[in-house]
């Protein structure tokens, strides 16, 4: 019995959110403060400035019973990660939230894509 309740806790538990980057350019900026503000777009007709890209963002909530299994939460779990690219906003190129299954408590997932703005030009 003990190891029924060990297994199901620990099937209830598991599944960690997951964020990974991958730089676009050639071009490194430096990080940006934990409390700095990242806009977030959706869709890059939304974005009325300037700017170049700086990393493509594969984010995926934690897949746990007690976890914000949403795209919004995977769209934050993936700020920390641009601002250590020294990106200034996302742009979600693409979201989804997948519901319980047999194999899991369902996750959110996005994929982003991390900009810097470029300085507007004065005329």
């Amino acid at each position: 019995m003990r190891k029924l309740v060990l297994v199901i806790l620990v099937l209830t538990l598991s599944g960690c959110a997951s964020v990974g980057a991958t730089r676009l350019g050639n071009t490194s900026y430096p990080s940006k403060p934990r409390n700095s503000q990242i806009d977030v777009y959706m869709g890059e007709n939304s974005v009325k400035r300037p700017y170049v890209d700086v990393c493509l963002i594969d984010s995926r909530t934690g897949t746990t019973l007690f976890e914000n299994r949403t795209v919004q939460q995977a769209i934050e779990n993936a700020k920390p990660k641009a601002r250590d690219y020294g990106a200034d906003a996302l742009v979600v190129i693409d979201g989804k939230t997948e519901g319980i299954s047999l194999s899991g408590w369902g996750m959110g997932s996005a994929i982003i894509k991390a900009i810097k703005y470029l300085p507007e030009t004065q005329n």
